[in-house]
């Protein structure tokens, strides 16, 4: 079974994954051509290139392996927590308040004390 690619998402981060998804380098020692920059002797071959790209040496090959793997990478991150953006909106605001009542007890705490 395949690894899930959206916890190792959250595992590492977004960037980890691009890095691997096109880290993928010729290397005929290997058991599948391809070795990868990220995780050495992989036992995975290059799922993004098509068997002509895996010489690599078409620039737009390269190119549109790199957005794919950047469409990838954006996807899973979203889909391992698809929140996020509520969690963080909603963190922010906590703060805030949180800051707000601790300002609020000083000035409170100074009007008594007189």
């Amino acid at each position: 079974m395949p690894p899930d690619l959206s916890l190792i998402t959250l595992q590492y981060s977004k960037k980890w994954l691009i890095d691997y998804l096109t880290g993928f380098y010729p290397d005929h020692q290997a058991r599948f051509g391809v070795n990868n920059k990220v995780i050495a002797h992989v036992a995975m071959p290059h799922v993004l290139a098509s068997p002509t790209h895996l010489g690599f040496e078409n620039k737009s090959a390269k190119i549109e392996i790199e957005s794919i793997a950047m469409d990838i990478g954006n996807y899973l991150a979203e889909v391992a927590e698809p929140e996020i953006h509520h969690r963080l909106f909603w963190g922010v605001g906590v703060l805030f308040f949180c800051i707000i009542a601790i300002l609020m007890f000083i000035v409170l705490n100074e009007l008594y004390k007189k």
